[in-house]
């Protein structure tokens, strides 16, 4: 696992994050989950298929998924609960809505299994499954988020398509949210991210907002870096003492890429020098050359002849040369 995921995953660990993360994402910031009410839930579901206990010649078939983040939120007064999963992607998977639906389905049965003999009785309910992909990626979010999407009906049975069944997933990224709706860090972390492909863009935002983000939290800062491939440099700062932020991230690297470009720039003139004096070279002599041959009355074809050889060029090289020169 990249490390930028890591430090992504212990940021919304903590409750508060999560919290103002899910408000945003389903509730447009108002306080649906609250800290309190939060428990940690074990994102690794298990399906284990039920055998009869004296069936001692039982095949005993597994499946097995990792979710990134899970919490629970009890309501008042023991009425129940829901569970919000947030699943982390920084590549575009076009088959999410199977992925989600089939996770989703594996929590649901966690709950069956503690049911009394592992069964739903009359009038048992399941707790609410939400799952939410936060997507940073650096292309555009294009895959299909509902599972109907993703189904295809031969023209023969077309009748058949209104029993497709919807299953819509949750997809955040920068692109597709409000961002003044969120709270905590997070507005600043889908700023950044949205900008990270726009290095103008970046930097006129972060010179209109340099007093926000010369005072954001080190966790949250430390995402920001950590999200745009900047923890090297996030470790640098830190070993030397010196304050760390992203206008001083920007600024440096733009510098950096200026200072490269400029040695670049030099490197391509030179390249760029020696062939024009090359060329300039080669016209000179070939000018020269037929006009000695003009001078001692030898033949244009045999002129021609000869500069084909001497200079290993084309005929239709050479005749333009002639056209030039004789």
């Amino acid at each position: 696992m990249a490390e930028k995921d890591i430090i992504l995953k212990e940021y919304q660990r903590d409750s508060r994050h999560f919290c103002d993360f899910v408000n945003r994402a389903l509730a447009q910031g108002r306080p649906l989950l609250k800290r309190g009410q939060l428990v940690p839930v074990p994102t690794e579901l298990v399906l284990v298929k039920d055998t009869e206990e004296d069936d001692e010649n039982a095949v005993v078939k597994t499946v097995q998924r990792f979710r990134d983040i899970t919490g629970k939120a009890e309501a008042d007064k023991n009425a129940g609960c829901i569970i919000v999963a947030i699943q982390n992607q920084t590549t575009v998977d076009y088959g999410m809505p199977l992925r989600v639906m089939l996770e989703d389905a594996l929590e649901y049965d966690v709950q069956r299994r503690t049911k009394k003999n592992r069964k739903l009785h009359k009038g048992e309910k399941l707790c609410l499954v939400i799952t939410l992909v936060f997507y940073y990626g650096t292309t555009p979010w294009r895959a299909p988020s509902d599972l109907a999407e993703m189904i295809s009906v031969p023209r023969e049975f077309r009748q058949l398509r209104e029993y497709i069944q919807s299953y819509p997933i949750v997809v955040v990224t920068p692109e597709n949210v409000d961002t003044a709706c969120f709270r905590g860090g997070w507005q600043e972390i889908l700023e950044i991210l949205r900008r990270q492909n726009d290095e103008k863009e970046m930097g006129r935002y972060l010179e209109k907002n340099r007093a926000i983000y010369e005072k954001l939290p080190e966790d949250t800062n430390r995402v920001i870096f950590a999200l745009t491939d900047h923890l090297d440099y996030y470790r640098e700062l830190k070993e030397k003492g010196e304050k760390i932020t992203m206008c001083k991230a920007f600024t440096d690297h733009y510098k950096s890429g200026v200072e490269e470009g400029k040695k670049q720039g030099m490197k391509r003139g030179r390249r760029q020098g020696i062939k024009q004096g090359k060329r300039q070279g080669m016209d000179m002599g070939i000018r020269a050359m037929i006009e000695t041959c003009r001078e001692l009355k030898i033949p244009r074809n045999e002129t021609k002849k000869r500069v084909m050889d001497k200079c290993r060029i084309t005929e239709e090289m050479a005749e333009r040369y002639m056209a030039k020169y004789w």
